[in-house]
């Protein structure tokens, strides 16, 4: 997913994995992204499970620039539901139009994540 806030540009992006069967030692979700400029707002992750996929959890946040690199987010997650599925989510933020946000290899890896904390 990539969003670029110059003109013209959508202020909300949202990409929703296929669902998913939940399993007993849930999972750990692993992505890098990069939010990069003056306009950058937020980047959400967000757990949608329920029978109709109505519930999102917040599972991630980064709000404005991270800096001109590439980061790794790893994120331990057992969904409360029999499927799942997970939303990213970019907001546009406020002023200049000088700024994007990205995400690249999502991965779903069974269990714990191999190293918790590194965000």
């Amino acid at each position: 997913m990539y969003i670029e806030t110059s003109a013209p540009s959508i202020s909300v992006a949202r990409l929703a994995s296929p669902s998913q069967l939940a399993t007993n030692e849930g999972f750990c979700l692993e992505f890098y992204y990069h939010m990069y400029g003056t306009s950058i707002g937020t980047l959400n992750v967000f757990l949608s499970s329920g029978d109709d996929f109505s519930q999102e959890d917040q599972i991630f946040t980064r709000s404005e620039s991270q800096g001109n690199r590439w980061r790794q987010s790893l994120s331990y997650v057992n969904s409360p539901s029999s499927h799942w599925r997970i939303i990213f989510e970019g907001r546009k933020g406020q002023g200049s139009s000088y700024g994007d946000i990205a995400i690249d290899d999502v991965s779903f890896i069974s269990g714990p994540c191999p190293t918790q904390g590194k965000t």
